[in-house]
């Protein structure tokens, strides 16, 4: 799955939520960089990157779940629903 006409932004996401990524790790605040993860996911979700968003959300998952806010940790099992759609959907099968 490609956003078509966003994917530009998808991309830029995608980066910007990297660089989130690897700021939070630098300063090991792990309740940031989980939440930072997630929203990884999406962007790489956007972008047809179904594994990697799959991996980063799995890592934010596992810090969130005891560091995080409550809101952090519902937005990223949330995202794991999104994730494992994608991932059994007939597209996402046919692209693997």
């Amino acid at each position: 799955m490609n956003c078509g006409g966003n994917s530009g932004a998808a991309k830029r996401a995608r980066d910007e939520f990297g660089r989130a990524c690897e700021i939070y790790r630098a300063l090991g605040d792990e309740p940031q960089l989980g939440a930072a993860l997630s929203r990884l996911a999406f962007a790489l979700i956007l972008l047809g990157r179904v594994e990697a968003a799959m991996q980063s959300n799995a890592e934010a998952l596992g810090l969130l779940g005891p560091a995080g806010t409550r809101r952090s940790l519902a937005s990223a099992y949330a995202m794991q629903v999104g994730v494992e759609a994608r991932q059994s959907s007939p597209i996402a099968l046919r692209n693997s």
